[in-house]
């Protein structure tokens, strides 16, 4: 009996320690989710300014294409070049949000792309996936690191 009273008690400490995480996590979490909504608002404005905004100075995209923008300077000309050439809405989802030490996340997710190419009128649709560390800095989330996939057609 004393046996079962003690690992009761185990599981009712051990419970009572682990709902301050857990409640940060759902925290972190809703923060998150806010955050991609809030970035695909801002990136559905076409704003390649107000975009970078929302990036770390330090920041770096790699893009489908494997190029690489480092720094908030080629970020912020990697989206005007974007929105010169194309006029996009995007729907960008949040899929696994994993919260990590030192006020980080790791957040993957689906996103879909809608685009006119500006030149000629062609309709172009993205689909694929992205992973991000976002960083919160004074108090407002931030994306230091961004990898956005697009899957590889099949070659015959």
């Amino acid at each position: 009996m004393k046996i079962t009273s003690g690992i009761i008690s185990f599981f009712i400490a051990f419970a009572f320690l682990t709902l301050p995480s857990f409640s940060m996590a759902q925290s972190v979490e809703r923060e998150i989710k806010s955050f991609v909504t809030h970035f695909e608002k801002i990136y559905n404005s076409g704003d390649a300014q107000a975009v970078t905004a929302l990036f770390t100075d330090d920041a770096i995209i790699i893009g489908s294409d494997n190029q690489q923008s480092n720094g908030k300077t080629a970020v912020r000309a990697y989206y005007q070049q974007f929105f010169a050439n194309m006029s996009a809405k995007a729907q960008i989802g949040a899929g696994e949000i994993i919260s990590l030490p030192g006020n980080y996340s790791y957040v993957t997710g689906p996103y879909t792309i809608d685009a006119t190419i500006k030149a000629n009128g062609q309709k172009v649709k993205i689909i694929g996936s992205y992973a991000t560390l976002a960083q919160k800095i004074n108090g407002k989330w931030k994306v230091g690191r961004m990898m956005l996939m697009v899957p590889t057609p099949p070659q015959s």
